[in-house]
């Protein structure tokens, strides 16, 4: 058996496995150091395989309309589709950092007088409502490849825009705030505006097929700067407490469903 989760199928071929889990995502299943796979992998002690598909990178816009994650996805579910029982989704989290967030806000907040007024007129409620429509347009890819599997996703956790980087990159979160001139009384907000606002409709989907799939509330695990590593990524020790949320949720599902 494995002792780590794939992020290269070569590898996991070469062993001659097969994933049991099939992972499209961002970051939060491919940073370096530590990811939220990594604790999902060890929720059944190694013994289901999950293979990963995506990038540090990755937008959820992407992942059905970029032919390097498309293709990809598209190709595992039809080549291990007798195998996979549970797929997990991760994506939002680049569209809304960096650039992308500072979209979303007015140019010149200062003087606004509160956190749903710095956003420009619509957001955040159109991006996020995209957002649902893109989750929805994954699920429906996957039923249609597997439909006997379950489906989890998750709405990440309220990151503090500290300004933290890695290795001196990543204007994520204060940089945009900064040129915006958002006041510091509103930008915790903000963050939790997102967030939450995903983690509704995310809910939402999960009501609509309950079968299928399975919302994963992460957001609220971590209360403290000092479990994030920097303004998008938690600790190690951050990540296994996340982890915990998928274990909570995922093993009486995936022992009644599978007898994993």
């Amino acid at each position: 058996m494995a002792s780590h989760p794939y992020w290269d199928e070569n590898e996991m071929t070469n062993r001659n496995e097969s994933p049991d889990i099939l992972a499209l995502g961002d970051s939060w299943f491919w940073y370096p150091f530590n990811n939220l796979l990594n604790p999902i992998f060890n929720i059944w002690n190694g013994n289901r395989i999950i293979y990963a598909i995506g990038d540090n990178g990755a937008e959820l816009r992407d992942y059905l309309t970029k032919k390097r994650y498309r293709d990809n996805f598209l190709a595992s579910l039809q080549t291990y589709d007798r195998k996979i029982k549970l797929v997990l989704l991760s994506g939002g989290g680049n569209d809304i950092a960096g650039d992308d967030f500072k979209q979303l806000l007015k140019g010149n907040c200062a003087n606004e007088q509160s956190a749903a007024a710095c956003f420009v007129p619509g957001q955040p409620d159109d991006i996020l409502n995209d957002f649902g429509v893109r989750y929805r347009d994954l699920i429906a890819t996957v039923l249609g490849k597997i439909n006997n599997a379950i489906i989890a996703i998750h709405n990440y956790d309220h990151a503090f825009p500290s300004g933290k980087k890695l290795f001196g990159f990543g204007n994520w979160l204060k940089k945009p705030m900064d040129d915006c001139g958002v006041p510091k009384e509103y930008r915790v907000e903000i963050i939790r505006m997102l967030i939450d606002g995903l983690g509704a409709r995310l809910a939402r989907i999960e009501q609509d097929d309950p079968d299928h799939v399975v919302f994963v509330k992460t957001a609220g695990t971590l209360a403290t700067e000092s479990e994030w590593a920097n303004e998008l990524h938690p600790t190690r020790i951050g990540f296994e407490r996340l982890g915990g949320c998928f274990k909570q949720r995922l093993v009486p599902i995936m022992k009644r469903r599978f007898r994993w």
